[in-house]
């Protein structure tokens, strides 16, 4: 595991069926996050799936991503909640996700 990661984080979260907010800004987003570092973030529009790729490490309650094809660092704050979705703030909105493995 790559210093700096939240075990907590590792597998695959997919956007929460009851997150409007989140939803409707960001769209039905799946996110995967591995060991090495890397969180493969997807955007379903209709039948296209958009897949960016990302470096990501962990600061406290904050989220660090940076897109290695276009690099500037994004810092979103996080908490895994106590029924176990994660719980993202990027400025003003917030998003839920839920495991999906």
């Amino acid at each position: 595991m790559t210093e700096g990661t939240d075990p907590r984080l590792l597998g695959t979260w997919k956007a929460a069926a009851d997150d409007i907010d989140g939803t409707q800004e960001y769209g039905d987003a799946t996110m995967r996050f591995t060991d090495d570092g890397f969180l493969v973030y997807i955007v379903r529009a209709g039948s296209v799936d958009q897949e960016i790729l990302l470096r990501y490490r962990t600061e406290g309650s904050f989220l660090i991503t940076d897109q290695p094809s276009a690099p500037r660092e994004e810092r979103t704050r996080y908490e895994i909640t106590k029924d176990g979705q994660l719980r993202l703030q990027h400025g003003d909105v917030h998003s839920t996700y839920s495991r999906a493995d």
